[in-house]
């Protein structure tokens, strides 16, 4: 059952990304992430919220929101980065992306590591201390919020610019 659940993000996120990509064409895509930012930052709200007693339809529903969040800001904010610089910067521009992808999941992780490690201490993931694995989980979406809401601040940076997107409008 928890494998279904955890599969439902990444199929959404399948689904909307080639399509939101597409939709950046004709939309402007700073606009496009800043609501698939939204999007997700009201699923990760939810899952601040989660406890063991929290319907499994509350979880479905967060993890369609961030699945459709995240689609819908991962290739308008693609598209974004790519229109912004000169083609001759385009291998720069994709590499810094790339890297700053790559330092994003790792700060992640070690933020995630740090919070379990203050909130538990030595002990170890079991269903014994599911209680403070709940605790935590719970801190580090609430940590994750914050970052979200500057996300989607940082996506409508120069909205009104006059600068050329991939955008037929």
């Amino acid at each position: 059952m928890t494998g279904i659940v955890l599969i439902i993000t990444p199929i959404i996120m399948a689904i909307i990304a080639p399509n939101a990509g597409k939709l950046s064409d004709n939309i402007h895509p700073q606009k496009l992430a800043a609501i698939g930012m939204s999007i997700a930052t009201v699923a990760l709200i939810i899952f601040t919220f989660l406890n063991p007693k929290t319907p499994l339809y509350i979880i479905v529903i967060a993890m369609v929101l961030q699945g459709l969040g995240m689609g819908l800001f991962s290739s308008p904010n693609t598209n974004a980065i790519m229109s912004s610089v000169p083609p001759k910067d385009a291998p720069t521009a994709s590499a810094s992306q790339a890297a700053m992808r790559t330092i994003g999941q790792t700060l992640s992780l070690g933020l995630l590591t740090l919070v379990f490690s203050w909130v538990m201490g030595n002990l170890t993931l079991s269903t014994k201390y599911a209680l403070l694995i709940v605790k935590s989980s719970q801190f580090i979406c609430g940590i994750s919020v914050i970052f979200c809401i500057c996300a989607v601040f940082a996506s409508l940076v120069g909205i009104k610019s006059k600068d050329k997107f991939n955008t037929s409008s």
